[in-house]
């Protein structure tokens, strides 16, 4: 995860955009997160998973296959949801383009990709907010 977490920190789409590892600790004032371990809800039930299986008969190595929970979240104290939705929208693409230039996230893995992600949009008094969770996956030995 923290492979990931300083590849969208120093991507020059994401600059200003405040790059965690897992859930916040504190308010999330801000406008623009990228969570990374984290699907942004509050009382989050997403799982990151990890499978391993031997590499080898000699079963001296083990392939790691998993997934890691991201998102992608965009907010503000008023109400121009189409802003909000296309700004986490270009969040995720840029978190999207950066796993593709980089299929190794910095040699930590064999491979990764980008799996899937979903959209959640929020608009009451306070403003309007849209979340859109993606899941990153990957393959490693170990």
């Amino acid at each position: 995860m923290s492979s990931l977490v300083a590849i969208f920190a120093a991507l020059p789409a994401l600059s200003g955009v405040d790059v965690r590892d897992g859930p916040p600790l504190d308010g999330m004032g801000d406008a623009d997160f990228v969570l990374v371990g984290h699907d942004a809800t509050p009382d989050s039930s997403a799982d990151m998973t990890v499978e391993q299986e031997w590499a080898d008969l000699a079963c001296t190595r083990r392939y790691e296959t998993g997934e890691v929970i991201c998102s992608a979240l965009s907010q503000t104290g008023d109400t121009d949801l189409q802003a909000r939705r296309d700004r986490a929208f270009a969040l995720l693409a840029a978190c999207e383009s950066a796993v593709l230039a980089d299929l190794t996230l910095g040699g930590v893995v064999m491979s990764a990709q980008f799996a899937r992600a979903s959209a959640r949009q929020f608009q009451n008094k306070a403003g309007s907010a849209v979340v859109v969770p993606f899941v990153i996956t990957y393959r490693a030995i170990v």
